[in-house]
């Protein structure tokens, strides 16, 4: 993106997923506790998205001035922090008032893998409106197996709740 200056390719509602899903994550440490490994991952994956996302809002909104503002589509990176705000103050209540109920626990942990399987649903939406998938990269495909794949076996290997 920085290089090429456009922004063409990226879905910010890939970041979304991902914010939200690694939040879900972070919370369900929380209530119960489980490798610190996929705290780390969690926390790192979210400042990661949102530093795509930062770059993102700069150059697209460079090439789009006076772009309409729609639900994560916007024109500045203050809504997002703010969303992931609200996110986390919500969740912190919850946590907070359900933490020793285990149904709780395993609706975070489901609402956590859930959100992430929709991963792929931006690029599958995106390819439909196109009427083609150039510009996919099989490689992107085989990196998303490969890291769930790794995923798996990292939780089966330590134990870890999936």
């Amino acid at each position: 993106m920085l290089k090429t200056e456009s922004a063409e390719g990226f879905s910010p509602y890939v970041s979304f997923i991902l914010i939200v899903s690694n939040l879900l994550r972070i919370f369900w440490y929380h209530v119960e506790s489980f490798s610190p490994v996929i705290l780390y991952s969690s926390l790192l994956m979210i400042v990661c998205q949102v530093t795509l996302l930062y770059f993102w809002v700069k150059i697209s909104t460079k090439v789009h001035k006076g772009r309409l503002e729609t639900f994560w589509h916007w024109n500045s990176i203050w809504p997002y922090l703010q969303v992931l705000l609200a996110m986390s103050a919500l969740l912190s209540f919850c946590s907070h008032c359900l933490k020793e109920h285990h149904l709780y626990a395993w609706l975070l942990g489901m609402a956590s893998s859930g959100v992430e399987a929709l991963l792929g649903c931006p690029q599958f939406r995106l390819n439909y409106e196109r009427k083609h998938t150039k510009g996919l990269a099989i490689v992107l495909i085989f990196m998303w197996l490969l890291g769930d794949f790794y995923k798996l076996s990292y939780y089966k290997s330590t134990g870890a709740p999936f």
